[in-house]
């Protein structure tokens, strides 16, 4: 279903009836966007979102089933930055164009708006002509019919066009697809620029989350990132704004770092009127932070407008309602924000001039606010006749003013009035000024400017303030503290160098070496001069034999800094095993500070000479990706090397990356072989990724006897993950026998382990009870650790167990809590189940609006009960409208899959 924001009916209004087309609407709310400096640089009056998902294809293009989740993620993201939206699922390819045409129509032709289109699906790019498309839901396969797919598809040339017919000047085009940049410069700056007035001219900007090519997967991180992004994250120069190039650059590092296949491509539109300015997104600081801008989802025009400026901070805003609904319902209120706004404007000028002392313009303007019942505006009146400040001293003035705001129910105000009713005339002065003095205190101490907050407490103390000696005795302790542990330090290194100069090394080494861990800047130095002293000392040449098996023996005593040295001076004379045992130190940190700089330098250096577990070190260095950055290439390389002298782990570690695809092309044939060997080898891991590739079949045809008996080796090794598959294929009987005793003996060893799926698939068993008597309770036990997890399914059956009673006393509460966490996670079975809650109603408030909601979010799943519930709601107006077409419609679509009670009621109605 689509959501439609509330401007549209304004504009279809004025389709509709030209008559009134001069009348007054809503203006929207300026969102202007300023430089470093803080000069403006561009606004934006209205921004506006299309979001389109296809997630079930009826042809050959595969489902997929995270699109809706993604989109509603990406949805309040966005209008959380004020985007109104308008959303589209699984539309055809004649609806996918009307969307993206009606849209441009409605709000592409105001030259201050900013406009974002968001698809998600399957995306496709002709190898002749390399032009993309985006592929609706009934777009067939172009290698069997290219004249239909050609027709139903949507071209992105198609959209470049729309592109330039839009007048607003931002457009963003956001594809959650793998397409080639046909239609843009796919270009990635070095650095981000800042804001500036070249940002406010027009652009057209793509970002697409892979290339030609690459796969749309099951999941995607995409809309993940963009979430991530639009919270601040993509924010690379820190100036407060995330711009389409940051947001580029950002998508881009963070899917190629999360190695899943997908290489996004982003540019501008290949045209110098559409490629100067940058599209704006302000970082959203807190929970009022433009709160204003976002837009209700009401069909009252008023309350919707309402919405968008009863937060606000612009008293243009509210004057903007007060001239668009002169006579409406809210004028009351309109007005009274009006008047806090004009208050509250008069007292921030006033403690301007109040910040910058001067008081006595400070004093008109808290006067004026005050006389208008701004309690702030009260209370500083107050305490500026109390104090002198501005004005001469006056205590009933003062007494007066407090006493208006405390009545409004100001705290300070009371408190002062407190203290004015409880003392004499220079007592109350005096606890005053000890207040003033601790709480100046206790700001700088927040604010942990302990120097000068110890000046004011200590004056606060000196007056008799109880809390103040408190807080000294905290200052006081935590630089006794700092310095005892200087102290401290400086005594390690002190008696390292007593040893030192009494030439005794050894012993110097050891308070060096304790020194050097506690930061000392100067034990370094020592503990290289000891070792080399004890080079001097020793007269004969050791061999580079002799200096590793020394090292080797220190190494396995666990006296890492001694064992290091030997291996440096082994390893400068080129031996291979001291090099790699010298990088393995740096590597782990043992001993020594961690250096993964010079970790790598001795495991090149080993690599170079053919040392295997330097290369497989090596390659687990560009791997992983920390002092250096991830290079996939490199990784592979030395893995290679290693692989082929016989490396398990660097066999295993060549299979992934020729599996994933990662810096080379995907290859599963020659993954296969590399985990083969491995695994033949007794690499659990490996045998667990070689019984994936038989049990997934793709490149190799699927083989469950094969799979399973690689998937036995590496459960017998523990692997949870093999544990599992075991389990998997014993309960279904693929290529051997089937049997759920021994299914479940594995999947009970791997959920022992915490691995959610075996718990989720253990809980079946116990709850379906075949081989097993059923036992609900051992069934809830496993759902429950799994539902903890996180697992849809096993949070749906909890709900269910918890709803019938079975094995345990029967809760709606915690049933509605266990289907309710199943159902944001888009499981249509729990969303059904949480509608049924709400429409029944027994330990929750019968809601049925809440169950019209759950029940079409099932329902766009293909749930038949869920459809059949709709058609009976819209059929007898339980939370919506009468609606009998729309009754019909969903009658008619559970009918479709096998509902006899829709069914009837069609017959019934369409009789």
């Amino acid at each position: 279903m689509r959501a439609r924001p509330f401007l549209i009916g304004f504009f279809l209004c004025i389709i509709l009836f030209p008559c009134i087309a001069n009348a007054a609407g809503p203006t929207g709310i300026k969102l202007f966007f300023k430089d470093r400096q803080g000069v403006e640089t561009g606004f934006y009056t209205g921004s506006y979102a299309l979001l389109i998902g296809v997630s079930d294809y009826t042809d050959n293009w595969p489902d997929l089933e995270r699109i809706p989740n993604e989109l509603q993620r990406v949805e309040s993201a966005l209008k959380k930055h004020g985007f109104q939206i308008d959303k589209v699922l699984n539309p055809t390819g004649d609806q996918m164009k009307k969307a993206f045409d009606l849209f441009i129509r409605l709000y592409g032709h105001d030259k201050n708006n900013r406009l974002l289109f968001f698809f998600a699906g399957h995306g496709y790019t002709r190898k002749q002509d390399k032009t993309g498309y985006l592929i609706p839901s009934d777009a067939p396969d172009p290698a069997k019919n290219e004249k239909a797919f050609l027709r139903k598809s949507l071209a992105m040339e198609q959209i470049l066009g729309w592109s330039r017919q839009i007048e607003a000047k931002h457009a963003l085009f956001l594809f959650d697809s793998c397409l080639e940049g046909t239609v843009f410069e796919p270009k990635i700056p070095k650095n981000p620029p800042d804001i500036s007035h070249t940002t406010s001219q027009p652009v057209r900007q793509f970002i697409t989350a892979g290339s030609a090519g690459d796969e749309a997967p099951a999941r995607s991180a995409f809309a993940l990132f963009l979430v991530r992004a639009l919270k601040g994250e993509a924010d690379l120069n820190s100036d407060g704004y995330v711009t389409g190039t940051e947001l580029g650059m950002y998508l881009r590092k963070k899917m190629l770092n999360l190695g899943a296949g997908q290489t996004p491509q982003y540019g501008r539109i290949k045209d110098p009127l559409f490629g100067q300015g940058d599209f704006v997104f302000q970082i959203l600081t807190s929970s009022k932070d433009k709160t204003s801008l976002l837009a209700s989802q009401t069909s009252n025009p008023e309350i919707d407008m309402w919405e968008l400026v009863k937060n606000s901070t612009d008293v243009e805003d509210v004057n903007d309602f007060l001239s668009t609904f002169p006579d409406g319902q809210l004028l009351d209120a309109a007005r009274s924000k009006l008047r806090k706004m004009e208050r509250r404007a008069i007292f921030d000028k006033g403690k301007a001039y109040y910040d910058s002392q001067n008081y006595q313009e400070a004093l008109k303007c808290f006067q004026k606010a005050a006389e208008k019942g701004y309690a702030d505006a009260q209370n500083y009146v107050g305490l500026m006749y109390d104090e002198g400040k501005g004005v001469r001293r006056d205590e009933r003035e003062s007494l007066k003013w407090f006493q208006k705001a405390a009545d409004q129910g100001h705290a300070g105000a009371q408190r002062y009035i407190a203290l004015i009713k409880d003392a004499q005339k220079e007592k109350r002065k005096e606890k005053i000024e000890i207040r003033s003095l601790f709480d100046k205190g206790l700001a700088y101490y927040d604010n942990k400017d302990y120097q000068e907050a110890l000046k004011w407490l200590q004056r606060a103390d000196e007056k008799g303030h109880p809390e103040a000696q408190t807080y000294i005795a905290l200052i006081r302790n935590a630089r006794k503290e700092k310095r005892k542990e200087g102290i401290e330090t400086q005594s390690l290194f002190d008696k390292g160098l007593e040893y030192y100069d009494n030439k005794d090394f050894q012993e110097a080494l050891k308070w060096f070496q304790q020194a050097y861990q506690k930061g000392h800047p100067g034990a370094q130095k020592y503990i290289a001069l000891i070792h080399d002293a004890r080079e001097e000392k020793r007269k004969e040449k050791i061999s580079t034999q002799t200096l590793f098996d020394k090292g080797l023996e220190y190494y396995n005593y666990e006296s890492y800094g001694e064992a290091l040295g030997f291996f440096l001076k082994a390893a400068e004379q080129g031996d291979a095993n001291a090099q790699n045992y010298a990088g393995l130190i740096y590597d782990a940190g043992k001993g020594v500070k961690k250096d993964e700089i010079e970790a790598i330098k001795w495991f090149q250096k080993a690599a170079e000479q053919g040392h295997k577990f330097a290369r497989y070190n090596l390659g687990l260095q560009y791997y992983i990706g920390d002092e250096v950055k991830k290079d996939y290439q490199k990784a592979l390389k030395w893995f290679l090397l290693a692989a082929e002298q016989g490396h398990p782990g660097a066999q295993n570690y060549a299979g992934l990356i020729y599996d994933a695809g990662k810096g080379v092309k995907k290859d599963e044939i020659e993954a296969i072989k590399w985990f083969q060997k491995a695994a033949e080898q007794g690499h659990k891991f490996a045998r667990y990724n070689l019984g994936l590739q038989y049990y997934i079949g793709d490149e190799v045809e699927k083989d469950y006897q094969k799979a399973l008996k690689w998937f036995l080796m590496a459960a017998e090794q523990g692997h949870p993950g093999a544990q599992n598959y075991a389990g998997l294929i014993y309960d279904a009987g693929k290529g051997v026998k089937k049997d759920e005793l021994e299914a479940i003996k594995w999947f009970q060893k791997a959920a022992e382990q915490g691995h959610k799926f075996a718990r989720y698939n253990l809980g079946l068993q116990y709850y379906i009870g075949d081989e097993v008597e059923k036992d609900y309770q051992k069934a809830l036990k496993w759902f429950l650790l799994a539902a903890e997890q996180g697992h849809p399914g096993a949070q749906n059956y909890a709900g269910l167990i918890y709803d019938a009673g079975k094995g345990v006393k029967k809760d709606e509460l915690e049933a509605i809590k266990w289907f309710q966490k199943a159902a944001e996670q888009g499981y249509k079975s729990a969303q059904y189940n949480t509608g049924l809650q709400y429409y029944e109603g027994d330990e929750i408030q019968k809601d049925y609006q809440e169950a019209l909601r759950w029940f079409l979010k099932a329902a766009q799943q293909g749930h038949p009960k869920a459809q059949n519930f709709l058609g009976i709601m819209y059929e007898n107006g339980f939370g919506a409208r009468t609606d009998t077409d729309e009754a019909i419609k969903w009658y008619r679509a559970s009918s479709k899959n096998g509902n006899s009670d829709s069914q009837r009621a069609l017959k019934r109605l369409e009789s």
